[in-house]
């Protein structure tokens, strides 16, 4: 991978069980590859000594995720396909009914934007 980059993503959520804010502390690594058309970007959690934990937020220390984006036509018009991995520890456990709720609806507990 060629660019690399740090971040930080609070994820503020009303504070109530099972789910409290949240933030994560990750590294970006991506690649533009012109000749296959496609850009592939990797993320994982890492701790940084300029950022540390807040009181405020539980920190999410397992992050991964892996995205492939082909453009339509190319990088520099509007439109493109993307496959999204994502994994992290929520560090909480959902009731049973929550958990059933999740998968049988479709919904993504997804909390912090891709920038």
């Amino acid at each position: 991978m060629n660019h690399k980059y740090l971040f930080k993503i609070m994820s503020t959520l009303p504070p109530q069980y099972p789910m409290y804010s949240r933030d994560y502390v990750y590294v970006r690594r991506y690649e533009v590859n012109l000749e296959s058309n496609l850009m592939i970007l990797v993320s994982r959690a890492v701790q940084h000594p300029r950022v540390p934990e807040s009181q405020d937020y539980v920190r999410v220390h397992s992050y991964q995720s892996k995205m492939v984006i082909r453009p339509h036509k190319s990088f520099d018009e509007n439109g493109f396909d993307y496959l999204l991995t994502y994994s992290d520890d929520p560090q909480t456990a959902f009731p049973r009914y929550c958990v059933s709720w999740m998968v049988s609806s479709g919904e993504h507990l997804i909390s912090h934007l891709l920038c």
